[in-house]
């Protein structure tokens, strides 16, 4: 299930990613998105997803050793 949920999250968070850059001017017009910008949300986001996730797991598995 952590491999699942862990592409999930990924997959989430390249979206969240994607439309935090098309919301924000950062790579053009006001609402435009650049190749480059939904590339660099993607991997962003993407990233961060993993990253919520691997901390997850460390937190569970800490929990379950303490019991």
């Amino acid at each position: 299930m952590g491999m699942i949920s862990g592409l999930m999250k990924a997959a989430a968070g390249a979206g969240a990613g994607v439309a935090l850059l098309t919301a924000l001017p950062i790579f053009g017009a006001v609402g435009a998105i650049t190749v480059t910008g939904m590339a660099l949300g993607s991997v962003l986001g993407a990233a961060a997803g993993i990253t919520e996730e691997v901390i997850e797991q460390k937190k569970r598995k800490a929990e379950l050793q303490r019991r």
